[in-house]
């Protein structure tokens, strides 16, 4: 089943790729969020068609914007791309074809699942990011990192890019302390913000 709320045009989105029974939990974040920060695109999917059409959709939408877009995707992750169930071959979206879905690219994208820094090295050379990107390091439960998302896209307390790591430790040290930036240098991803 797939869900969809806001508007298209939005700079700020967040997708949900799940299957698992956490769907609807973060589906009410991304409600949370739209009531604390106002417009915002949330999109929530469970097979990869849509999913990938969604953000294609939503990343061509921004053509007058793109250099000031905000992407957070929630979903299983590891090293061969995104999965709305974890290990099932049929769901899954490679590092590739997500990259691909993001036809001009994105300012800042926030991977919320296990070891989405695996993107890093899947992407080496050729990526879909403007300015940063941030990423997990282990497998967990990350769904308390969506409303954390609220410091990207502010416009009512506004952080400092630089300053959003601090923010996050401050908000949920355990979370933050598995969490890393790059940022877009050329083709290639270099960390960002390190102690």
């Amino acid at each position: 089943m797939s869900r969809t709320i806001g508007k298209i045009t939005s700079k700020a989105a967040v997708f949900v790729y799940k299957a698992d029974g956490t769907e609807a939990d973060a589906w009410e974040a991304i409600l949370e969020l739209r009531r604390r920060e106002g417009e915002l695109r949330g999109e929530s999917h469970a097979a990869p068609e849509p999913m990938l059409e969604g953000l294609r959709t939503w990343n061509r939408a921004q053509q007058d914007n793109q250099y000031n877009t905000f992407l957070c995707i929630y979903a299983h992750m590891g090293s061969l791309g995104v999965n709305s169930v974890g290990g099932n071959p049929d769901t899954r979206i490679t590092w590739t074809d997500l990259k691909n879905a993001l036809p001009l690219r994105v300012s800042n994208l926030w991977l919320v699942g296990c070891e989405s820094e695996r993107c890093i090295s899947a992407w080496e050379g050729n990526h879909p990011i403007y300015r940063y990107i941030a990423v997990t390091t282990e497998s967990r439960y990350f769904l308390e990192l969506l409303p954390l998302f609220r410091h990207e896209i502010s416009t009512h307390d506004i952080v400092p890019f630089d300053q959003i790591p601090a923010r996050l430790r401050h908000d949920n040290s355990a979370l933050a302390a598995c969490t890393r930036y790059f940022r877009a240098e050329g083709p290639h991803l270099k960390p960002a913000f390190e102690p």
